[in-house]
């Protein structure tokens, strides 16, 4: 079979068609690859779900499986992004409950605004979707900021403060950000179970002061206040209380808060967790319970 001879023109036609071509081939998978890379850079090789792997092994090692709520914010660049890290942190906990508040903003990285909080236990207080505990930690959030992890948070033994230390010391250098866990002491009463114990005794009770901002010795019924609420505060462990009763002049209201302590404290209440501060005039004698951090 002979070839068909093309003139000059046609071979010029066909040279720019196939380059077009190739040019196309390249650019997509080019794109294609930036896409793949983009994805990989949330949760891949160099993402949180990857550099955290080791501090995931001391998450499951401390909830005996796995915690059992994990909350996901912060703003990437895409909703690929989002749904990326969403199933990576599903696979490195599987079966943990993910709740994804994660938000896409296509100018988040170019304004380097990226953000990735992986929040793992939080005080269930003012928690619109608490994080309960698990082991010794009462507190969690890994934390994914220009490329780099911070670990941040609160737990009950040097151990476990040691063994997330330890897995974080393993983190690439290019990729560690901050170590922000604090060593905290577990109360021996959980404060909500104090606070309520508290409220049950007060029911809107109130303390009648002298003029001075003490309480009158002849006062029974302030005696028998003091007297239902001392056994409750004996060992404040890891816990605050704090003590008001409400005045129109805050150093006066300042004075009361004092003498409830006072009284409650010879009546053995535990000194070192109660703190007292002044609070406005229509308040009631008030201990609002939390924890010591």
């Amino acid at each position: 079979m002979t070839a068909v001879k093309l003139n000059e023109d046609e071979t010029i036609e066909k040279s720019v068609i196939g380059g077009v071509v190739a040019l196309a081939l390249v650019v997509g998978l080019g794109l294609a690859a930036h896409k793949v890379g983009l994805l990989d850079g949330i949760m891949g090789g160099t993402g949180p779900a990857k550099i955290a792997a080791g501090i995931f092994d001391v998450v499951k090692d401390q909830a005996k499986g796995v915690p059992a709520k994990v909350l996901l914010s912060g703003t990437v660049a895409t909703d690929d992004d989002i749904k990326a890290l969403q199933s990576a942190v599903e696979k490195a906990l599987p079966g943990t409950e993910v709740k994804n508040a994660l938000r896409a903003d296509a100018k988040a990285k170019e304004k380097k605004r990226e953000i990735v909080r992986i929040s793992l236990a939080a005080d269930a207080i003012n928690e619109a979707w608490p994080r309960p505990r698990f082991g010794d930690v009462k507190r969690l959030e890994l934390l994914w900021k220009d490329d780099k992890l911070t670990v941040r948070g609160a737990v009950f033994s040097p151990a476990a403060n040691a063994a997330f230390q330890t897995a974080f010391n393993k983190i690439p250098e290019a990729s560690r950000g901050a170590m922000q866990l604090r060593d905290v002491v577990r109360s021996n009463v959980p404060a909500n179970t104090l606070q309520d114990d508290l409220l049950a005794v007060l029911q809107g009770r109130a303390v009648v002061f002298a003029e001075d901002g003490t309480i009158k010795a002849d006062d029974a019924a302030a005696a028998a206040i003091v007297a239902s609420l001392a056994p409750l505060l004996k060992d404040l462990t890891g816990l605050e209380v704090i003590v008001s009763a409400g005045a129109a002049d805050r150093t006066m209201a300042m004075k009361q808060a004092d003498a409830i302590k006072t009284a409650l404290v010879a009546a053995g209440a535990d000194a070192s967790g109660l703190r007292p501060v002044p609070a406005p005039r229509n308040n009631l004698l008030s201990l609002i319970v939390r924890e010591k951090e």
